[in-house]
């Protein structure tokens, strides 16, 4: 008896074969990493520029005064700039209100790669200059002297406070965290390698 399944046999095995192939090469997609080049990823992190992450704001009423001091050839007479400063002190009651922002130069941002880790160094933090606003309430003039720019002043004395508050209350910390944070955000969408930012 002579048997007609052969070439139907083989006709079947080649179609599963064929669909096999399908399946794996062409219905399922390949898994793709991310490779970007290091110098494309330095370019994205310094293209944010200068980042302001922190701001702190900051509101004191306080007293401030100026007063001259003794002239050079009158230093040798006992008490004397108590005695100037006496006849020229002037006071204001002030107000001001200001803030102050730190950041991250990220221009100044390097990026290398260590045993397959993206490692990102970044710059030191800076604060920057304050803004600040000052009002005066009360002012009294010297006996022999009126600070005309006494509001000026009092104005920079506060803000170089507020600065020195900002740091004292961990501002630089802040930045650099939060400057962390959002380079570190910013490379994970763009590479498959682990990201480290120091």
């Amino acid at each position: 008896m002579r048997n007609d399944r052969g070439p139907l046999t083989l006709i079947l095995a080649a179609a599963l074969g064929a669909a096999a192939v399908y399946v794996f090469f062409v219905a399922v997609p390949a898994v793709q990493t991310k490779v970007v080049p290091t110098p494309v990823l330095l370019q994205r992190v310094q293209a944010l520029g200068e980042l302001r992450t922190v701001r702190h704001q900051y509101e004191q009423v306080f007293e401030y005064g100026t007063q001259r001091r003794a002239a050079d050839w009158a230093a040798w007479i006992p008490a004397s700039d108590d005695f100037v400063g006496s006849l020229t002190r002037n006071k204001a009651l002030v107000t001001a209100t200001g803030t102050v922002d730190a950041g991250i130069d990220l221009r100044k941002a390097q990026i290398e790669v260590v045993e397959g880790t993206i490692v990102v160094t970044l710059p030191k933090p800076r604060v920057y200059e304050p803004v600040v606003t000052a009002k005066v309430h009360t002012s009294t003039s010297g006996l022999l002297w009126n600070d005309a720019n006494l509001g000026l002043r009092a104005q920079q004395e506060a803000g170089a406070r507020f600065v020195q508050a900002a740091r004292s209350a961990g501002v630089e910390d802040e930045a650099t965290a939060e400057a962390r944070r959002v380079v570190g955000s910013l490379l994970t969408k763009l590479t498959d390698k682990k990201v480290v930012v120091r």
